[in-house]
């Protein structure tokens, strides 16, 4: 796939071509790279990336005595490699195992993930396929935006770099690049007030997706230097039930930093 931008029609003008590999051109407005990590926008658009992580993860076929074992439970596991962590989740007759940390530390983290594997049994077991994937995060001030291209989601590098979730960084960057097409598409919209419109986008990002980011860095900081310390805290059950909060989406990690004595811990355990 290839992008060229093309100015035509006046005040009016302004096309993205979007060049498929088979068939024939598409011609937009605006286009929103929503092509994940790997894709072309991305690259079009020019995200950098200061933090580059890989995930292993499997999926096993488990016995009923053991899908029941893991009923209601789940496992987080803080890992060996700084910053690294694992997880156990259960899906019925299935155990998702995985674990993800830093992509220079890559043979480190195949060993971990055998490890964790075997530790709880599964090794021998079925597996429904292994799969590993990278997550790339982007680095402060890289664009958003070139032209009637904006990117979005893992395109673009948004994802909370401590525990590497992206999902909800995406549905919510997806919203906001839709929003600044539909401006474009708008009647009224064309000329000066379209451009505004897409121009506003990373400036939104920024203010919305950009401190939660900033809180995941300083996060995990603190879990990569003291991953036990911050295990400890976050099993304890005076904080399991902010963790829980966390990974509910019901807080973010950046209002909490907004409280003194959660930042001093935070900023004692990265020392």
């Amino acid at each position: 796939m290839g992008l060229t931008e093309t100015a035509e029609g006046g005040e009016d003008g302004g096309w993205v071509t979007v060049r498929l590999r088979q068939g024939a051109d598409v011609r937009a407005r605006v286009v929103i790279g929503a092509d994940g990590t790997s894709g072309r926008c991305g690259t079009h658009v020019g995200v950098r990336c200061d933090q580059v992580d890989v995930g292993l993860e499997g999926e096993f076929v488990v016995d009923a005595a053991m899908a029941d074992r893991w009923t209601g439970r789940m496992l987080i596991d803080w890992g060996p490699v700084p910053g690294s962590y694992g997880w156990v989740f259960p899906k019925g007759r299935v155990l998702t195992v995985g674990v993800i940390g830093d992509r220079e530390q890559g043979a480190a983290l195949r060993g971990y993930y055998r490890s964790l594997v075997d530790r709880y049994g599964l090794t021998d077991l079925p597996r429904e396929h292994d799969s590993g994937h990278l997550t790339r995060v982007r680095a402060a001030g890289s664009p958003l935006r070139r032209g009637r291209v904006l990117v979005s989601g893992d395109a673009a590098g948004l994802l909370d770099p401590w525990t590497r979730e992206g999902i909800s960084f995406a549905l919510r960057s997806g919203r906001l690049a839709g929003e600044a097409a539909a401006a474009v598409a708008a009647p009224r919209a064309s000329g000066p007030h379209g451009v505004a419109a897409l121009a506003a986008y990373p400036a939104r990002v920024e203010r919305i997706l950009g401190p939660e980011m900033d809180a995941g860095r300083e996060v995990l900081a603190a879990f990569a230097r003291r991953p036990a310390v911050m295990h400890a805290l976050l099993s304890s059950p005076g904080t399991f039930g902010l963790f829980t909060r966390l990974i509910e989406g019901r807080t973010t990690v950046a209002r909490q930093l907004r409280r003194p004595g959660v930042r001093a811990v935070v900023a004692a355990l990265a020392r």
